[in-house]
């Protein structure tokens, strides 16, 4: 094993990080200055290669210093994070990546960079009870946004509000329901 290691230098005025790519509907660039401006968190982590002969059989432990890419979304920007994860019994309609490209740019900006209009999006998104498929049959369900959303099956197919189809439903998390729909649903009013 070679241990005459050299670190690498990194320019932190040049550097950014790039979310992009297939899945991805709207990409992102951040400086260091923009992504040390962010809540880091500190984890404890093992490190293991398990597809490198190089590595054998060493494992180590290291600190990561971070900001998840998952805070970088728009459940953050709205201040969402903990009223979901500490929410009971919710169902949550997810609009997929596509659903997001679907919205004109300078729209999306717009609603990412209003958080009372995000909130107000984000939370028209999410049911107060946990909803089986036989719920979604033909129902009408209060949101947290404080109005309602409609839903419709037949077969294999469903829709929320006749516009948005459910494309994978009944994901099971610890506290919700989730249905991924190929839509961003918009509220009225």
């Amino acid at each position: 094993m070679d241990t005459a290691l050299v670190v690498p230098e990194v320019d932190a005025t040049a550097w950014r990080l790039r979310i992009h790519g297939r899945g991805v509907a709207r990409p992102v660039t951040l400086s260091f200055d923009e992504l040390l401006r962010r809540d880091l968190i500190e984890r404890d982590i093992t490190l293991t290669c398990v597809s490198n002969e190089v590595g054998g059989p060493y494992v180590g432990n290291a600190r990561w210093i971070g900001v998840r890419l998952a805070d970088l979304t728009a459940v953050k920007k709205a201040g969402l994070v903990d009223t979901l994860n500490n929410a009971q019994n919710i169902t949550v309609f997810a609009p997929t990546n596509d659903a997001f490209a679907k919205i004109p740019k300078s729209t999306l900006d717009k609603v990412l960079n209003d958080k009372a209009q995000l909130t107000k999006i984000l939370t028209y998104h999410v049911v107060g009870q946990k909803l089986t498929p036989k719920d979604l049959e033909n129902g009408s369900f209060d949101t947290l946004e404080k109005s309602k959303v409609t839903t419709s099956s037949s077969g294999e197919s469903c829709t929320v509000n006749d516009s948005a189809k459910v494309v994978c439903g009944n994901v099971k998390t610890a506290n919700a329901h989730v249905y991924i729909i190929d839509t961003v649903l918009m509220p009225t009013g």
